[in-house]
């Protein structure tokens, strides 16, 4: 039997039998074929370190009844037990609830993602990344709704420092008649303080339509 074939019996990836047949772990004949019954039998026989340590780790977590921490920290799916399988699913739906109600309010569709109760794993696991990014793109396009162009900023504050330094160099223009005509110090200052803030005004107005 091929590889390949072998990997769809045994419900695996081609990689991985090749993997074991490069290691010795299992004998290949004519190339690249292995005898399948020789070959489902060395693969029960096999174990792998690492996962044996992580099959350990899972039961101990189980003794502790502690499902909500141990569906979140196994290496794959096929770690966890039914109970650990249908926790994970249920906090999946629940995080993708939250995503489409954060949805609807940024004006997001649902995108074909109704029927939860049907979805596996991996299913849920693609529509929790699709609504994310949906939520992204929308919460961006919302961002840069608001947003200002840099150039028009950049303008309109050259243009009201222009004004603004043209106001204060009239003032001395607009006063010194005025001011020689006038023999009260406290009159002096209140007309220069009258223009003065005149031109604040006129500054602070400018920026506040930007």
């Amino acid at each position: 039997m091929s590889q390949s074939k072998f990997a769809a019996k045994m419900g695996v990836k081609r990689q991985y039998i090749n993997k074991l047949v490069h290691k010795g772990i299992i004998p290949s004949y004519d190339g690249k074929r292995v005898d399948d019954i020789e070959a489902e039998r060395l693969m029960k026989e096999f174990q792998d370190p690492h996962r044996d340590n992580q099959r350990d780790l899972n039961k101990q977590k189980r003794k502790n009844n502690d499902l909500f921490e141990a569906s979140n920290s196994y290496e794959s799916i096929a770690d966890m037990s039914e109970d650990e399988k249908q926790l994970m699913l249920q906090k999946q739906r629940e995080k993708l609830d939250e995503l489409q109600a954060e949805a609807e309010e940024l004006g997001v569709g649902k995108e074909n993602i109704d029927d939860l109760e049907k979805m596996d794993m991996k299913s849920l696991n693609k529509a929790i990344l699709q609504q994310e990014l949906r939520i992204k793109r929308a919460k961006a396009d919302e961002s840069e709704k608001k947003s200002v162009p840099v150039d028009y900023i950049q303008e309109k504050a050259f243009e009201a420092a222009r004004l603004t330094r043209d106001g204060l160099l009239g003032i001395p223009s607009r006063l010194s008649a005025r001011l020689a005509a006038e023999n009260d110090p406290h009159a002096c200052r209140v007309m220069m303080e009258t223009e003065i803030i005149k031109q604040l005004d006129n500054l602070s107005e400018m920026f506040s339509e930007l």
